[in-house]
C-alpha cells in the first residue's frame, strides 16, 4: 500500500506501599515504530483566467522508510507529611533513536539519537473533606527527529518547565464538583513548521526557532441539578506569546525574528464548553437518557507567519460556535448481549467554519478545509 505503520510498545510498573505513609510506582517503558510511504504528489497549480486551478502531475514522489525507538524508566512517590499535607515527586530517564532510509525526493540516511531527564514535584493539601489545593512544577521533552518533507537534516528536541497552582473540590453534598488551576509554562527550542512553496511542490522545514510563554487559568465544574439531570462544563483561557521566532525570509535568504507578529496555530486563545444530560428513571427493559452539549473556539490560525504565507491572514479559523444532541436508549437485553441505540445531531445550527488551511505562498494561492456541516445519525452497538 502507498502508506503503512506498524508499532508495538510495553510498559511494566511496580506498585508499592511502605508504611502507612509512603506510596511508589517505578516501571520501564519501550516503543518501536515503523512506518512507510511511496506515493505521488499532483499540486494544484494557479492558472491564469479564465482558467481554474488544476491538478498536474508534478515531480512529487514521496519514497521512504521511517524509524522511531523510544525507552524509559521513570518512578513516583507520594510521602503523606501530615494527615492532610502530602508530597509527590517523580523522574524519568528517556532515550529516543530516530531514522530515515529515503529515496525521494532526496536520497539520505538521517540518524539521530537523543535522551532526556525529566522530574515533577507537587505538594497538595487537603483543607476539608471537601476541598483540596495543590501546588506543581514538572518540566517537559518532546524528542527530536527527522522529517521526510523536510529538507534539512533533522531538529532538536524541545522543553518546558510548567508551573500550575490549583483547587479541587466537590461541595454541597457531593452534588457540586468544581476544579480550577492557574499556570505559567516556559518553552524552549519549539519544533516550528516553515513552509517552503515551489514550482517543484511543498515542501516544510521542521526547526528549532522558538521560545514561547504562556499564562492562562482553567475551570470546570459538573453540578447535579435534580436527580437525573446534570449540568456540566469548562471554560479556558491562555494568553500565549512567542519569546523568539526565527525564520529565513526568502526574499533575502536571511534569518528574520518575528516574534512580535508570529500566531501560535491550530490552538484557541478562548475555548468553552457546556453539556446538559438528564436520565430518566430506569425502564425494565434499559436505560434511556438525552443530551445536548455546546462547544465554542475563538480564532485560530493555521500557518504562523506571513513570511512564506502571505495569504496567512485572509483563511484562518473564525470564532465558531457547535450544538450537537444525543437520545440513547442503552442496556438492553437482545437475546445474550447487551445493545445501545442512540440517534444523535451534530452541528444542528449548520455552522460554516474552517478547520484546516494551507497558504501555497510563491504559487499564488490559499485554501481551507471546513468543518461537517448539519449530520444525523443513528449508532447500534451490541456487546456480548
Amino acid at each position: 500500500s502507498p502508506r503503512s505503520q506498524h508499532q508495538v510498545s510495553q510498559e511494566f510498573n511496580l506498585i508499592g506501599k511502605l508504611g502507612d505513609r509512603f506510596d511508589y510506582v517505578a516501571g520501564l517503558f519501550y516503543f518501536k515504530e515503523r512506518s512507510r510511504e511511496y506515493s505521488q504528489q499532483f499540486p494544484v497549480i494557479a492558472l491564469p483566467p479564465p482558467f481554474p486551478p488544476a491538478a498536474v502531475p508534478l515531480l512529487g514522489l514521496m519514497d521512504y522508510m521511517h524509524e522511531s525507538e523510544s525507552k524509559a524508566a521513570f518512578a513516583q512517590a507520594t510521602y503523606d507529611l501530615t494527615d492532610r499535607l502530602s508530597f509527590t515527586g517523580g523522574i524519568r530517564y528517556t532515550e529516543d533513536q530516530k531514522k530515515l532510509d529515503q529515496v525521494a525526493p532526496f536520497l539520505r540516511t538521517l540518524n539521530r539519537d537523543f535522551s532526556q531527564f525529566n522530574w515533577s514535584a507537587t505538594l497538595d493539601f487537603q483543607v476539608n473533606d471537601a476541598f483540596m489545593t495543590y501546588a506543581r512544577a514538572a518540566t517537559g521533552y518532546k524528542a527530536g527527529g527527522v522529517n521526510a518533507r523536510s529538507i534539512n537534516s533533522g531538529y532538536e528536541p524541545e522543553d518546558l518547565t510548567s508551573f500550575e497552582l490549583g483547587a479541587k473540590s466537590e461541595l454541597f453534598d457531593r452534588r457540586l464538583r468544581l476544579n480550577a488551576a492557574i499556570f505559567y509554562v516556559d518553552h524552549k527550542d519549539m519544533q516550528l513548521q516553515q513552509f517552503v512553496a515551489g514550482s517543484r511542490g511543498a515542501t516544510s522545514n521542521t526547526v528549532n526557532a522558538g521560545k514561547a510563554e504562556y499564562k492562562g487559568i482553567e475551570a470546570e465544574f459538573e453540578a447535579l441539578l435534580t436527580d437525573g439531570l446534570t449540568l456540566s462544563g469548562s471554560l479556558g483561557y491562555i494568553d500565549r506569546e512567542f519569546k523568539q521566532f526565527l525564520i529565513r525570509d526568502p526574499a533575502t535568504n536571511l534569518l528574520v525574528d518575528v516574534a512580535s507578529t508570529a500566531h501560535f496555530t491550530y490552538s484557541a486563545k478562548e475555548t468553552a464548553s457546556a453539556a446538559l444530560q438528564y436520565d430518566l428513571p430506569r425502564f425494565s427493559i434499559g436505560q434511556l437518557s438525552g443530551r445536548l452539549e455546546y462547544n465554542y473556539r475563538s480564532k485560530v490560525y493555521f500557518q504562523p507567519t506571513l513570511i512564506g504565507t502571505p495569504l496567512n491572514e485572509s483563511i484562518p479559523g473564525a470564532a465558531r460556535s457547535l450544538l450537537d444532541a444525543r437520545l440513547t436508549f442503552a442496556d438492553v437485553s437482545v437475546g445474550v448481549a447487551k445493545a445501545s441505540f442512540a440517534l444523535w445531531g451534530r452541528n444542528l445550527t449548520d455552522e460554516e467554519y474552517r478547520v484546516h488551511g494551507i497558504d501555497f505562498g510563491s504559487l499564488g494561492y490559499a485554501g481551507n478545509v471546513y468543518g461537517e456541516p448539519r449530520s444525523y445519525g443513528i449508532d447500534l452497538i451490541f456487546s456480548f
